[in-house]
């Protein structure tokens, strides 16, 4: 199985194939993605300056050559890089794309990040030296990976969090009222929104998993402008948009302006309410929801 990659920071003249100084898709996977995708990409790129961390992920789906990839973004900070101009701010955006018969048979979006950090580059000087880069083409090579050397998909995945089924519910408003201006919006840190975001998306059948992603730290950024609906912020909250909020420390809503058939129950959402329990996993609550969606069950 191929898994190709895509590198996107800020490189020095010298080293960028295409002769330019400053942020770039600066390596790209050969003969795979159009000059129209490759801007559809940079276009989710956000990495502002926060105390709060210096790295995080980006998970979404992109429809490439017919088919629905997952795509993971990492994003590292890179504080001590600077340009030609000794301008800091530098940061590193390596992405990978998995096709449908890896991610897929995955119950999370987040499985194999484990196997993914594995090979992460995490410095412009490991991006330059790495034998899968090609400065003076711009190639980066992708990654050859047998189905058997990956991690098997968990059987378990731990408990439920007590707001996941309101979690899935608004996500699930999102996919089935796209185009509305409507927004998901949750505070907390970013691994807090990123393990609130991977459990909830999890229950989502894998029909309606392409139509979500998310940002996991989106401090400050204007939701107009991004292509994300799904976004998690730590001390600066996004501009913009209609939002619909949760604050991950105490479980609060906000639902703004939202119509009531937004998030309208059905009898599926109000037996998971009320069965909630911290020993069940998502594992058997993804079962469930599958069922329904076969079903067609309301």
């Amino acid at each position: 199985m191929i898994i190709h990659q895509y590198i996107y920071t800020r490189l020095p003249k010298a080293h960028s194939a295409q002769g330019k100084d400053g942020f770039q898709a600066a390596f790209v996977p050969p003969n795979f993605l159009t000059a129209a995708e490759l801007l559809a990409l940079e276009s989710r790129i956000h990495f502002p300056t926060n105390p709060t961390f210096s790295e995080k992920w980006l998970a979404f789906f992109q429809e490439i050559e017919h088919q629905q990839y997952l795509v993971l973004f990492f994003l590292k900070s890179l504080p001590l890089e600077k340009d030609s101009l000794g301008r800091e701010g530098n940061f590193l955006c390596q992405g990978f794309f998995l096709p449908e018969k890896c991610w897929q048979i995955y119950p999370s979006p987040l499985a194999l990040l484990p196997f993914l950090e594995g090979q992460c580059l995490h410095s412009l000087q490991a991006v330059l030296a790495s034998p899968k880069t090609f400065p003076e083409t711009g190639i980066i090579a992708p990654l050859a990976v047998k189905m058997a050397d990956l991690p098997k998909p968990p059987h378990e995945m731990g408990g439920l969090e007590p707001h996941v089924v309101s979690l899935w519910r608004a996500l699930r408003g999102l996919n089935e009222k796209s185009g509305t201006g409507f927004s998901l919006v949750l505070k907390g840190p970013a691994l807090a929104v990123t393990r609130a975001l991977a459990g909830a998306h999890a229950l989502l059948p894998a029909a309606q998993r392409p139509g979500l992603g998310w940002d996991s730290a989106f401090d400050g950024g204007r939701i107009h402008f991004s292509p994300f609906r799904v976004f998690g912020y730590a001390q600066n909250a996004p501009q913009t948009g209609r939002p619909i909020g949760l604050d991950l420390a105490n479980g609060q809503w906000n639902w703004g302006d939202v119509p009531p058939d937004f998030v309208a129950a059905t009898p599926l959402d109000l037996w998971m309410e009320h069965q909630w329990s911290p020993t069940y996993t998502w594992q058997s609550w993804y079962s469930l929801t599958e069922l329904a969606a076969k079903l067609k069950l309301p």
